[in-house]
Formats: C-alpha cells, sequence, structure tokens
C-alpha cells in the first residue's frame, strides 16, 4: 500500500453531535429540539442560530451551560491487519454562555461564545500492524458573536459579526522511519457574519430564513504532506449555510421544521477532500406543561457528506493524494458519518428569573468503508444550562 496521510481534526468536543462536522444547536434547549430552532426563540442560544429572534426578548437574559459528550468511535484497516480499534476520544465537557440585552420594545442586542464544529479521534495508543499510524489530532474551533436585531412590524431582521478561533494540532507517526508527520499545531483567527430574518404571520406561525457567511481558517506548519522533512500549511474554510424554517404553535405546544444547506463541496480543505453538500432536516416540538416545566423533543436527518463515496485521486494543498489516501483521511481520521440524531429535554423554572435546563441527544452507529477503510461512529450528550433573566 501506498504512503497513507491520515488528518483529523476535533474540536474539545471530538465528535460532537454533529452534521458533518458542525454542532447540532447551539445550547441545551436547542440540543433538546435537534437544533429546529430558526423560528423558536430560546433566549441567549438564538444569538447563534437566529439573530432576527432577539426581538422576542422580553427581559435581559443570560445563559451559560455545558455538554458532557461521549463518542464510540472504531476504525479498521483491512489492507493491514483487519482488527477493529477504539478512539481513546470517547468524553469531552464543551461549555457555552450567552447575554441578550432588550434595547427597548423593537430592539435588542446579544453576545455569546458557542462551540461551532470540529471531529477527530485519538488512535495513538494503537499498535502499528492495525494500520491506523498512531493517529491523534486535536481542533479547538469556536465563535464569539455579536448580534443586534430589530423589528419592523411583523418582520424581525437581526445580523451578527463572528470572530472564530481555531487551534489544529496533528501527529501521525511516518512508517517508514518512525518520525511524526505532524507539529505542536498553530492557531488562527477568522472572521465571518451571520444574517436572520423572521416573519410573524400570525400568534401562531413563524417563518425565517438564515445565512451564515463561510470562515477562511489556515494553519501554519500543522503537517508534512509530501515527506520532504518541511511542515505544511492546511486550510479549514468552514462552509457557509442558508437555512428556512417554520413553526406553528397551538395551545401549550409549538412544532418546528428547519431546512439547513451547508455548502462543504465549497469549502477550502473540505471540497479537497472530496466532501459532498448536506441537505440538514430537523424537526422539534416544544410543550409547556405548565408554569413551572417545558417538555422538548426533536429528530434531525442528514445524508453524511462521505455517504456511499467512490472517492478519487485529487490534490490537497498541492500535493497529489490518491483515493485511498483521501478516503483513509476521512474514515479513520475524520469520520463525518452520523447522519441521523433523536433529542430529548426539559426545563424547569424555578422563579420568574432562574430556569434550569437538560437536554439528552443520541446518533444510532453509522459505518462506511472504501477500499478496505472502514469506521463506525455513534454518539451520546447530555447537556445541562441555566437561564437568568432580569
Amino acid at each position: 500500500m501506498k504512503k497513507v496521510i491520515v488528518l483529523s481534526a476535533t474540536l474539545s468536543v471530538a465528535l460532537f453531535a454533529t452534521h458533518g462536522d458542525n454542532l447540532i444547536g447551539a445550547g441545551t434547549k436547542s440540543r433538546a429540539i435537534a437544533g429546529a430552532a430558526s423560528s423558536t426563540y430560546l433566549g441567549a442560544e438564538s444569538i447563534f442560530i437566529n439573530p432576527a429572534l432577539l426581538t422576542k426578548a422580553s427581559k435581559s437574559e443570560f445563559s451559560i451551560g455545558t455538554t458532557l459528550f461521549m463518542p464510540d468511535v472504531t476504525a479498521k484497516n483491512s489492507n493491514a491487519s483487519g482488527e477493529v480499534a477504539k478512539s481513546k476520544s470517547d468524553f469531552e465537557v464543551i461549555p457555552y454562555l450567552g447575554y441578550v440585552k432588550s434595547i427597548d420594545d423593537k430592539s435588542s442586542f446579544g453576545i455569546g461564545l458557542f462551540s461551532v464544529s470540529g471531529m477527530g479521534v485519538d488512535y495513538s495508543d494503537e499498535p502499528v500492524q492495525k494500520g491506523l499510524a498512531g493517529m491523534k489530532t486535536h481542533l479547538v474551533y469556536a465563535k464569539l458573536s455579536t448580534v443586534y436585531a430589530r423589528s419592523f412590524g411583523k418582520l424581525s431582521l437581526g445580523g451578527g459579526v463572528d470572530i472564530s478561533y481555531g487551534d489544529l494540532e496533528m501527529h501521525m507517526i511516518n512508517q517508514f522511519d518512525g518520525s511524526d508527520l505532524g507539529s505542536n499545531g498553530d492557531s488562527h483567527i477568522g472572521a465571518g457574519y451571520h444574517l436572520g430574518a423572521n416573519y410573524e404571520f400570525n400568534e401562531n406561525i413563524d417563518f425565517s430564513l438564515t445565512y451564515t457567511s463561510e470562515v477562511h481558517m489556515k494553519y501554519k506548519g500543522v503537517f508534512d504532506f509530501n515527506f520532504d522533512g518541511t511542515k505544511d500549511d492546511l486550510t479549514l474554510t468552514q462552509p457557509a449555510e442558508v437555512g428556512t424554517a417554520v413553526a406553528y404553535s397551538i395551545d401549550s405546544l409549538r412544532l418546528e421544521a428547519d431546512y439547513k444547506r451547508i455548502f462543504w463541496s465549497k469549502a477550502d480543505g473540505y471540497k479537497d477532500f472530496q466532501w459532498d453538500d448536506q441537505n440538514v432536516i430537523s424537526l422539534g416540538a416544544t410543550w409547556n406543561y405548565n408554569e413551572k416545566w417545558t417538555f422538548r423533543g426533536g429528530y434531525s436527518y442528514a445524508k453524511s457528506p462521505l455517504h456511499n463515496k467512490e472517492y478519487k485521486d485529487g490534490v490537497v494543498e498541492g500535493f497529489p493524494f490518491p483515493s485511498q489516501q483521501i478516503a483513509f483521511f476521512n474514515l479513520v481520521g475524520f469520520p463525518a458519518i452520523t447522519q441521523t440524531h433523536y433529542s430529548v429535554g426539559a426545563s424547569y423554572k424555578i422563579d420568574d428569573a432562574i430556569q434550569i435546563n437538560a437536554a439528552y441527544v443520541y446518533a444510532p452507529k453509522a459505518t462506511e468503508s472504501f477500499a478496505g477503510i472502514e469506521a463506525s461512529n455513534s454518539q451520546s450528550s447530555f447537556s445541562f444550562g441555566l437561564d437568568y433573566r432580569f
């Protein structure tokens, strides 16, 4: 087998419940409805999902929370021993926070720090005969978003500036001389924006549109792609997204359906590794049981950008990559193969100021393979949060 180059990217959320490598939702409440929240105001979480919804804020609000994530990821290389190996990246803690201020009855301001995307594995302790090259990598990627929203009758518009921070580190053993092809990594700061609109047809129906720009990220000197002893750069542009949603309320029940398209095939880095665009469908239900309790549930589906791929020879960062190298990178190091997610959650209002939230998300096992390389991925996570309104 030819030299195989393996890369991966992992937000300290290592394979968090994702479509591609994008996180589902922005906090506990949105994760409880599988990310179907573009037309439903969820306090500070709406900063990132649809800033136009901030006009629904009647008070100022501070939200903080965390997710306990437990992935189960395995890989095997039938071109080597064919033995199954389990990634050691099996538990992560992911915090988030946000603040919304109601300026007047027509406008609001918000600022939030959210984990956005990431993916990765850790096979550093696996014996070389398994053919996984002792690969271990780490990517931290998050966004600091500042947004403003204003209503014009039934129409609300919002927009935000996003400052992104990424830190990428990759290590892989060269099977020929035992050297480390990676480095201690590099960090990069990028900038982008996101826009949202929401229209209230009546007191029962909301319709929304959203757009998120791509963010160019370039990590310098992180990996020796062509085995010449020099660490090369890697560009991973976060792709643009466009979405629409409709929500319907009847009595104490609110139902929402979201559609989003993620343009992986046009993003530098991802397109080199032949990722397909994704169509994401999310359905969510929120039931206000009484003045204290709110219950949520959701379902989300998107065909993996790596689903049933027939890889072709390509070029990555200017260097030739045969199809098997690209498949090895995607399936062993970057297994963005989960497709279906189920979620449940609840909120309990302690008083008029304080509310606690909880959510559980499960992604059943998905498996993909190409030319003797196979990866499996299942995921579960618990999220907890607190909202303080004043």
